[in-house]
C-alpha cells in the first residue's frame, strides 16, 4: 500500500494521507518522492493524515520526524495539519503553525480558515 499525496490548489496545501499499516519501505520512499516535490521557496501547508496511526515499528516514527525536519520542509512549509488519535498526541500543540486534529474534516477546515484569514504567504 502506498502513502497518498495530493496537492490542493484551493487551499495552497499537500494533503498525505497513510495508508492503515505504514511501513518503513513506503514511508521511506514517500519521503524521497516528497522532498523531490517541493518547489523552492514556494510556502504551502501539509496537511497529514495518519489514518489509525498503525506504524510498523519506531522507526517509521523517527524517519517520519526526520522527514518532517528537512531543511526542505523548513522552507517549504509554513503550516502543518496533523490527523492522528488523540492517545499518540505528545506534546498537544496548538499555536498558529501546527496543530493536531481527531479527524481529516476538522484539518482541513482550519486550514481553509487560516488560508482565507491570513492568505498563503
Amino acid at each position: 500500500m502506498s502513502i497518498n499525496t495530493t496537492f490542493e490548489h484551493d487551499i495552497h496545501t499537500f494533503i498525505v494521507r497513510m495508508p492503515e499499516n505504514i511501513t518503513l519501505e513506503t514511508l521511506n520512499f514517500w519521503g524521497r518522492k516528497f522532498l523531490q516535490s517541493l518547489t523552492k521557496n514556494e510556502k504551502s501547508a501539509l496537511l497529514l493524515d495518519t489514518n489509525k496511526h498503525q506504524f510498523e515499528s519506531i522507526e517509521c516514527l523517527k524517519l517520519l520526524r526526520e522527514i518532517l525536519s528537512n531543511e526542505k520542509i523548513k522552507n517549504n512549509i509554513s503550516k502543518f495539519a496533523f490527523v492522528q488519535p488523540r492517545h499518540y498526541r505528545e506534546p498537544n500543540i496548538i499555536n498558529e503553525k501546527e496543530r493536531y486534529f481527531n479527524n481529516f474534516e476538522d484539518a482541513y477546515c482550519w486550514l481553509q480558515n487560516n488560508q482565507l484569514d491570513k492568505g498563503t504567504n
